[in-house]
C-alpha cells in the first residue's frame, strides 16, 4: 500500500523514500513521475536527455542505458548548480591562477570552469549516443565536435630536410589543395612555424614551446585521416630527383 505523504515530513524524508521531489535549486524533481516540480506546485515534463535509463529504446544494450543514465545525471547536477567535481572541496585539485580580461573581469572563476566541462561532456555523451543509439534525437544546442589530429614533423631527425616548403607548396597551393581534397584545415604549428618578424594571429595559438608539428582540424574523422595520410607521405624524405612533389 502506498504511504501518503504527510506536509509536516521533513523533505529528506521523503527523498530517502524515493517519492518525493528533489530539489534542483530552481524547482524540485519528481522521479516518480519525471517532472520538474516548479515554485507553485506547476509541474513541467522533463526531455528524454534528463530521465536517464528509462528514456532510452527498449532493446538498448547496456552501454547505451549507461550513456542515457550519465547523460540525465550531467543535466540534472547543470540543473541544481552542484560542482561538476563531486569532491569535497578539500579534495578537489587547487583552482588556476586567475586569468583576466582588458576590463578586468575573471575569465576563469570556479563557476566558469565547471560550466565549460559540463558542456564539454555533455556534447561528448550527446554525440556518442547519436552514433550508438539511431532513434535519439540531440538537444537543439547540440553541435558535433571539430576532429583533430596532430603529426610530428621528424625536423630533428632530417635537419636539412624541407618538410616545410613541401606541406604549403609555391604559393601555399599544395596546402591548399590537400584542405580543398579532404574539407580539413591543415597548418603548421610548433616551433619555427612562425617566421621572425611575421605578423601573428593573436587569436590562434601557435604553441611555440611544442615541437614542429602538422594540426589537421575537420568534421569528421574520416576526412582527417585522409588529410594525414597526405601528410605523412610527405614526411618521408626521398632524393631530390625522385621527389615528385617538387616536380
Amino acid at each position: 500500500k502506498k504511504r501518503r505523504k504527510s506536509r509536516w515530513e521533513p523533505q529528506e524524508a521523503q527523498d530517502a523514500a524515493g517519492r518525493g521531489p528533489t530539489s534542483m535549486g530552481v524547482g524540485s524533481y519528481d522521479a516518480s513521475s519525471g517532472s520538474l516540480v516548479l515554485p507553485g506546485g506547476l509541474q513541467v515534463q522533463l526531455p528524454a536527455t534528463l530521465l536517464g535509463e528509462q528514456s532510452a529504446p527498449a532493446d538498448a544494450t547496456p552501454e547505451v542505458r549507461a550513456k542515457f543514465s550519465d547523460l540525465a545525471t550531467i543535466n540534472r547536477r547543470m540543473l541544481s548548480g552542484l560542482p561538476f567535481d563531486e569532491r569535497s572541496e578539500r579534495s578537489r585539485s587547487p583552482s588556476p591562477e586567475p586569468v583576466y580580461d582588458q576590463f578586468g573581469v575573471r575569465q576563469n572563476t570556479r563557476e566558469m570552469v565547471d560550466k565549460e566541462k559540463y558542456h564539454t561532456r555533455r556534447m561528448q555523451l550527446v554525440e556518442e549516443l547519436v552514433e550508438m543509439c539511431p532513434g535519439f534525437r540531440p538537444p537543439p544546442d547540440f553541435k558535433p565536435s571539430k576532429k583533430s589530429r596532430k603529426i610530428m614533423i621528424p625536423q630533428s631527425d632530417h635537419p636539412g630536410y624541407n618538410f616545410f616548403g613541401l606541406i604549403i607548396g609555391p604559393r601555399g597551393n599544395t596546402q591548399k589543395r590537400m584542405q580543398r581534397e579532404t574539407n580539413t584545415k591543415i597548418a603548421i604549428r610548433g616551433k619555427g612555424s612562425v617566421k621572425e618578424g611575421a605578423v601573428r594571429d593573436v587569436k590562434f595559438d601557435a604553441g611555440e614551446d611544442e615541437a614542429l608539428h602538422v594540426l589537421i582540424e575537420g568534421d569528421n574523422q574520416k576526412e582527417v585521416d585522409a588529410a594525414a595520410y597526405m601528410i605523412e607521405r610527405l614526411l618521408v624524405p626521398v632524393d631530390e630527383e625522385a621527389n615528385e612533389h617538387k616536380r
